[in-house]
């Protein structure tokens, strides 16, 4: 059903549906929170799939590095518009890089995955 949603030109894959009325969470949010590598995938074969942007407070390669989806972090690294780095600190919001988020939570298979690249 994605594959056949995401082929029509006027579909914005970035917009999100809201959860709340402070919170949008947009389907590659969903698809990260939901371990779902497959649609993923499907998300990032679109180049107007934004990697980076997300739902306040949330990045996808943030959130899948913390909890260890390695595939799912592999299938975003592999975007070139990634930002391997991305964190947001701020008064009321501290998100951490992938790496940090990663290696705080015990996750060495992923931060060998960050570490490979020259960018981390």
């Amino acid at each position: 059903m994605a594959e056949l949603l995401l082929a029509r030109t006027d579909v914005d894959p970035n917009l999100g549906r809201f959860w709340r009325s402070d919170n949008r969470e947009a389907p590659l949010d969903r698809a990260v929170s939901r371990a779902d590598a497959a649609m993923v995938r499907i998300l990032l074969q679109r180049r107007d799939v934004n990697p980076n942007a997300s739902g306040p407070g949330r990045f996808p390669l943030v959130e899948a590095a913390a909890r260890g989806r390695r595939e799912i972090v592999r299938l975003l690294l592999e975007r070139d518009d990634i930002d391997a780095n991305m964190n947001m600190w701020s008064a009321s919001c501290e998100i951490p890089t992938p790496l940090w988020a990663a290696a705080f939570n015990g996750h060495a298979h992923v931060v060998q995955l960050l570490l490979a690249r020259d960018d981390v």
